[in-house]
């Protein structure tokens, strides 16, 4: 049986995407409210542009044990 997804639009790009075991956070940029990290897994950041990338939350998140994923460009310029 297929497991229920839940997404759920923070802001701009920014959303989760929740199954219920899982949490994931995209691209939590500055267009809009930062997004509650409180049972967030995982951030995922397609690029760096300030409205997909959010510095002080992916440090915030890594901090709280968050995996984080990056695209190979994001990941060669991010420096958390």
């Amino acid at each position: 049986m297929p497991t229920p997804i839940r997404v759920t639009k923070i802001h701009h790009a920014c959303l989760t995407v929740d199954d219920g075991s899982t949490r994931l956070l995209l691209d939590p940029g500055r267009l809009g409210p930062r997004p509650d990290l409180d049972g967030v897994d995982a951030v995922l950041i397609t690029h760096r542009h300030f409205d997909h990338f959010d510095p002080e939350l992916v440090e915030e998140a890594l901090g709280r044990g968050c995996l984080l994923y990056t695209s190979d460009a994001a990941d060669d310029s991010l420096r958390v």
